[in-house]
């Protein structure tokens, strides 16, 4: 008879312990989205999410990133995002690959590719998402 107890708690403890578990990864969201360049899929790059808040002392913001392929993009819960708003920075080279790849990049003319996406969506970007508890967080970006 105790030893149905005894397995009864273990059992009771360990289904607290997985709830508990689960509870807490619940705080990060799936991000996912698509990106097109020029009304074409982006075939390859990377979208950055950067806080705009610090998001709070329980959860703080964090900054994220992900790879795009063939226009899509995910980025899943267990590395997301916490709700909160936050600047999204997008590159993708013109895959042009240097003259002699044996020269290093830089006064020698030897260059490193040149980045397809225009500064207002890169490096100037103004371009802000918000991540919502309730979903879903899903961002498409149209890129002329």
């Amino acid at each position: 008879m105790s030893y149905v107890v005894s397995v009864r708690v273990l059992f009771a403890l360990l289904l607290i312990c997985c709830v508990s578990a689960c509870g807490e990864a619940t705080y990060r969201k799936a991000i996912t989205g698509s990106v097109s360049l020029k009304k074409e899929p982006l075939s390859d790059g990377i979208i950055q999410f950067t806080p705009m808040s610090g998001g709070s002392s329980e959860y703080p913001a964090t900054k994220e990133s992900g790879m795009i392929a063939k226009g899509e993009y995910k980025i899943p819960a267990e590395v997301g995002l916490v709700p909160g708003k936050y600047r999204v920075v997008i590159t993708s080279g013109d895959g042009g690959a240097p003259a002699d790849p044996d020269q290093p990049p830089g006064p020698s003319g030897n260059y490193v590719m040149k980045d397809r996406i225009p500064p207002e969506y890169n490096v100037k970007s103004t371009v802000e998402v918000e991540v919502t508890q309730a979903g879903p967080n899903q961002f498409n970006f149209e890129i002329p």
